[in-house]
């Protein structure tokens, strides 16, 4: 009878996730980063906050700009691997590796009642706008907004203990796209004979090595914040060398040696050192959404 039991059919559910989202850092970084110190980290959007900019109370003026996220959701971030133009003394390495971490951020009510003008209302998971910790740095109080923020971290299960309770370890987590030979990756034929090409418009050939590959790596978490923030590095940045500097005017050379140019930074999210217009498309993609 119609109504009885329960339906035979089986329930589907697809992901559900948004377009492709490019994060890259802001207009012209090279020419504040340049000589800077290899250990400072470039951000992602790395602008200031609409309520830095106006100067509304209780927000610091330099105010870091965060990027909204569905807290919960899941989020699939494409990293690239940085490509540099080949350089002519070793076209073998025109790459270089970069490390990424991830800072999550809550907003407040008040972001959510007092949005930027023309602007959507932000998600906020801080249900409270009082006033938090002032900041006495310039030796007069100032009020401050609480607008917490978290590293993304990995958990690591230590051995079984032979007495006494167990001990799960939370560490800062690091991502870093590799690659360790252009080898990895050969072009495959096409019925003509011809290399068949994977992708496009990402690169210029002439300009970049890669030799075609993918550029890109994808990484899947959840949203553990209404905002993230994206911290980028040299992975080889060395924090006991005081000449260890950003430069983005050279390539590196030799991944054995260690040479340390970040032309290859510059190549993906900016100029090439000035040799293109920054490529709007190329950068780190991100959706959220949901998946079954």
């Amino acid at each position: 009878m119609a109504g009885e039991g329960a339906p035979s059919g089986a329930t589907m559910v697809d992901a559900q996730l948004t377009n492709a989202r490019v994060l890259k850092p802001f207009d012209n970084f090279e020419r504040i980063y340049q000589g800077q110190s290899a250990q400072i980290p470039i951000a992602f959007p790395g602008s200031r906050d609409s309520r830095a900019i106006s100067n509304e109370s209780g927000f610091d003026p330099n105010l870091m700009l965060g990027i909204p996220v569905p807290e919960g959701a899941r989020v699939l971030l494409w990293f690239p691997i940085c490509f540099a133009p080949v350089p002519p003394a070793n076209p073998l390495f025109p790459f270089q590796l970069y490390s990424y971490r991830l800072i999550w951020r809550y907003q407040n009510l008040r972001s959510f009642r007092e949005p930027p003008t023309k602007s959507r209302r932000p998600p906020y998971h801080f249900a409270r706008s009082s006033p938090g910790a002032p900041d006495s740095s310039s030796g007069i109080p100032l009020p401050r907004v609480t607008i917490p923020a978290s590293w993304h971290v990995i958990a690591y299960e230590q051995g079984e203990p032979v007495t006494g309770s167990g001990n799960l370890v939370v560490r800062i987590e690091t991502i870093t796209p590799r690659l360790d030979d252009l080898n990895q990756f050969v072009a495959p034929l096409l019925a003509n004979g011809q290399p068949g090409v994977i992708q496009q418009g990402v690169l210029d050939p002439s300009l970049s090595g890669g030799n075609g590959m993918p550029l890109f790596v994808p990484f899947w978490t959840d949203a553990e914040g209404d905002e993230l923030i994206i911290l980028a590095n040299r992975a080889s940045t060395n924090a006991t060398d005081p000449l260890d500097v950003w430069d983005f005017t050279q390539a590196n050379t030799d991944l054995d040696v260690g040479e340390l140019g970040d032309l290859a930074f510059s190549n993906i999210y900016g100029t090439g050192n000035g040799r293109h217009e920054p490529y709007r498309d190329i950068g780190i993609y991100m959706q959220t959404g949901t998946t079954p």
